[in-house]
């Protein structure tokens, strides 16, 4: 392996992407010098309020780590990229380090339609560049170990609570919802992991129902030898959750604090702590592709083995969709909508908030003037139709 010290990107300038380059720095500090290829610093790369972001950098006081725009990104120097911007933006900024041939791990979603999947696997192959989605539950040592305990249950039944309040404190920053990404976008690809890890030979076959409120939404699909997965997501919850519940066998796992407990029954045993958290597995095991330590194809966070959760998001999302805008269709043409009243405002922003950049996000719940206005053409075109 090549000795010489180089570095690696993060791209993207919001919450995950700090999250990120804290975990990177801790875990590059670990590989250097285990005859890994060093890395002695790490760009981050970020278009998005620079003079905030390096405040951020000045106030970590963090020497290895620097700040740089998009078009200025040293891809000679690059042995790994990590993608953490908008999912709107992971098509390019994927494409981007693949084109230079620079190994790359998007956060979930990879993108949000299939066909845009489907390029970027492609590219990832004529560049022979590692190009794998960022799932860390995939990598998750207590789910790995209840996955085992239930390798031979055929369920007829799986419950998946996936709940978030509107804010908390996740990896020491402050966690709020992303509004200009819908619930199945954001959230699906965590459950399809799951799954994944439980029975990694089975496919969703189905969706039989999507279910909206603003409180919450719910999910039927058929998967594997026609098993009912019922999924329940929401980030307006009062407390965190993260549940997956087998029928009817009654067994689960609760990990709304990791590493959670597993349940039998009414009984609760308390995983154990031990081995590295989730996402610093995800990201060594990427070092290690990267540096041709695991082969691609042994790879479980790979895009060819991923594709199939990016096909399923673009279809539930498709599906959430269409019930969102049936919902409001009935409130408009009952004459029933009323612009003042939380809920109906909660049904257009999760409906119509995902078209819109963050910039016209923000400015539209900034302004109350300029919210009503845009909400008030939005049930206008509604009632024309």
């Amino acid at each position: 392996m090549n000795s010489k010290r180089q570095a690696m990107a993060v791209i993207g300038g919001g919450r995950w992407a700090r999250v990120l380059l804290t975990v990177l720095r801790d875990l590059v500090s670990q590989l250097n010098g285990k005859g890994t290829t060093e890395i002695d610093s790490i760009f981050w790369v970020t278009d998005h309020a620079p003079q905030a972001a390096q405040v951020y950098l000045d106030n970590q006081q963090w020497e290895n780590v620097s700040l740089v725009p998009r078009s200025k990104i040293p891809f000679s120097e690059l042995v790994a990229g990590v993608v953490a911007s908008s999912p709107r933006q992971h098509f390019a900024d994927c494409q981007l380090l693949l084109d230079a041939k620079v190994p790359v791990l998007c956060e979930k979603p990879l993108v949000t339609s299939s066909r845009e999947a489907g390029q970027l696997q492609a590219l990832a192959a004529k560049q022979k560049t590692p190009l794998g989605v960022e799932l860390p539950l995939m990598h998750a040592g207590f789910f790995r170990d209840f996955s085992r305990s239930v390798a031979g249950c055929i369920p007829d039944k799986i419950q998946i609570r996936w709940c978030d309040p509107w804010q908390e404190i996740r990896h020491g920053e402050r966690k709020s919802p992303e509004l200009t990404t819908d619930y199945i976008t954001d959230m699906f690809p965590h459950v399809w992991s799951l799954l994944n890890v439980v029975r990694p030979d089975w496919r969703l076959k189905s969706i039989e129902s999507v279910t909206y409120s603003p409180e919450q939404i719910q999910v039927e699909c058929r998967w594997g030898e026609e098993v009912l997965v019922e999924s329940v997501f929401s980030r307006r919850a009062e407390t965190r959750e993260r549940r997956f519940w087998i029928e009817p066998q009654q067994r689960g796992i609760d990990f709304a604090v990791e590493p959670g407990w597993t349940l039998a029954g009414v009984k609760r045993t308390d995983n154990p702590l031990c081995g590295e958290r989730p996402l610093t597995r995800s990201l060594r095991r990427f070092l290690e592709v990267a540096h041709g330590q695991t082969a691609y194809e042994d790879w479980e966070a790979s895009v060819d083995r991923c594709l199939d959760s990016v096909e399923w998001t673009e279809a539930l999302s498709a599906r959430l969709q269409a019930e969102q805008e049936n919902q409001l269709n009935r409130l408009v043409r009952d004459n029933a909508f009323d612009i003042d009243c939380p809920e109906h405002r909660n049904r257009l922003i999760d409906r119509w908030f995902p078209e819109l950049s963050r910039t016209e996000a923000n400015a539209l719940l900034k302004s109350p003037a300029r919210f009503r206005q845009w909400a008030t053409q939005i049930v206008d075109d509604l009632g024309k139709r």
